[in-house]
């Protein structure tokens, strides 16, 4: 099967793998936050995979485990709320919206200090950014619209839009105008991948 893969794409599949393991606890109301948050960050990983053959980038593997890796300060502080106080509900709203606020920077200083590196931690610094430069690193505008899509689909952690999204809600994007990829193609590309994702994060 590494033959058949080659040794970039196992070794995301392996890493990805590894990584499943941290979305899963004994703790019945931890474990069905971590599936959601799996969930999410599998459809990231796929999106932002997708995408990046569509811009023919050069280690779309990469974007994989980046997907996979992005929201880990989450998975952090979801872990760090169920051991510290374990009385305390994890789908309140006010906690929510404080590991919300904060994931981003927790999961940047884990990654460094897992020694990741540079795109890795500035992906789960600056994946929730709103605006976009010409001088902007092309995998975090990746998988910053990535997670937007993952959001809009309705896909695991936090989805809003019940599967909607269109063009329309794409033309704001400032990585997607970044990139230079049209609103409707990437539209086709997040429904012809949304399949494969509700199959493909079971498996694992």
């Amino acid at each position: 099967a590494m033959v058949r893969l080659g040794l970039k794409a196992a070794r995301s599949v392996i890493s990805s793998v590894a990584a499943r393991n941290l979305f899963d606890s004994k703790n019945k109301l931890l474990k069905g936050q971590l599936e959601k948050l799996w969930l999410h960050s599998f459809a990231v990983a796929c999106m932002g995979k997708r995408l990046g053959d569509e811009l023919k980038y050069e280690n779309p593997e990469t974007l994989f485990l980046m997907g996979i890796m992005h929201d880990i300060g989450k998975m952090l502080l979801l872990r760090a709320f169920a051991d510290i106080s374990p009385e305390t509900s994890l789908e309140d709203q006010d906690l929510q919206t404080a590991i919300h606020e904060i994931h981003t920077t927790f999961g940047a200083a884990l990654l460094k200090k897992l020694k990741f590196s540079r795109a890795f931690s500035q992906i789960a610094e600056f994946h929730h950014w709103e605006e976009f430069f010409d001088n902007s690193d092309p995998e975090l505008m990746i998988i910053n619209l990535a997670d937007c899509l993952a959001h809009q689909m309705g896909i695991g952690d936090g989805g809003k839009n019940q599967g909607a999204v269109s063009a329309d809600d794409l033309k704001g994007s400032s990585a997607l105008n970044q990139l230079g990829l049209d609103p409707q193609r990437v539209v086709d590309i997040a429904q012809e991948t949304k399949p494969a994702i509700l199959e493909g994060a079971s498996i694992f």
